[in-house]
């Protein structure tokens, strides 16, 4: 036996907003944000500097891949991965 019936879908409505800013460079960028009280450089401004983080964490995973750890503890790993990040600033300040 089969039993049909009908699912109400559930409308989750969103306010978004759309930021176009323009760069140094002349590019235009087009962003979306759900807050509404910063200005478009602001948006920009963070999403740059997102942008910063996601590519500082590539080049970690490129440069220095923790392929395995010096120790088991808990402090033996945070040390490892500071001195990866040591290093990548290191290498970026030249």
């Amino acid at each position: 036996m089969t039993v049909g019936y009908k699912q109400e879908k559930d409308v989750i409505r969103l306010r978004m907003r759309r930021a176009t800013y323009k760069a140094d460079d002349g590019r235009i960028y087009v962003l979306i944000t759900n807050n509404l009280k910063i200005s478009a450089s602001q948006v920009a401004r963070i999403y740059k500097y997102r942008w910063m983080i996601e590519l500082l964490f590539k080049q970690i995973k490129q440069n220095f891949p923790l392929r395995y750890f010096w120790g088991d503890s808990q402090n033996a790993i945070k040390t490892q991965i500071y001195c990866v990040l040591i290093a990548q600033l290191l290498m970026w300040s030249y």
